[in-house]
């Protein structure tokens, strides 16, 4: 089984559904940082004077994010632990065109497996409802 399924509803729109592994879904990526950063700033002085507070905010931000993954890493042993044990549930995230839609809850691995599968089965015919 794959751990994340990539699936086109009918209307054309790309869905990712997937098993978190991670405790908590991160809000901010090093992808976005630097998606944030627009481009050609820093070709003339004028224009890196204007750089210059965009990656003051990007250096922060990937301060944060990197605290945040190391953070994500220590924790991900117990996490993992107490949802072997079934003391906590596995989140399954559904991602539209790029964008978190929701999170469904399973207890057990292979039961978020099946409900990943099923969620990605609706997706393809059509009946998830679209999370507003």
């Amino acid at each position: 089984m794959a751990v994340r399924l990539k699936v086109t509803s009918p209307d054309g729109v790309r869905w990712k559904v997937k098993r978190r592994w991670f405790a908590w879904r991160r809000r901010l990526t090093l992808r976005d940082v630097f998606g944030l950063l627009p481009s050609g700033l820093g070709d003339d002085p004028i224009s890196f004077t204007i750089a210059i507070p965009f990656l003051v905010f990007a250096l922060l931000a990937l301060v944060l994010s990197t605290l945040d993954l190391i953070v994500q890493l220590v924790v991900l042993p117990l996490v993992l632990l107490a949802r072997l044990v079934r003391l906590a549930s596995w989140p399954v995230d559904v991602a539209q065109a790029g964008k978190h839609s929701r999170t469904l809850r399973a207890r057990g691995f292979a039961m978020a497996g099946r409900l990943r599968d099923n969620t990605a089965a609706e997706i393809r015919g059509g009946h998830l409802a679209v999370a507003s």
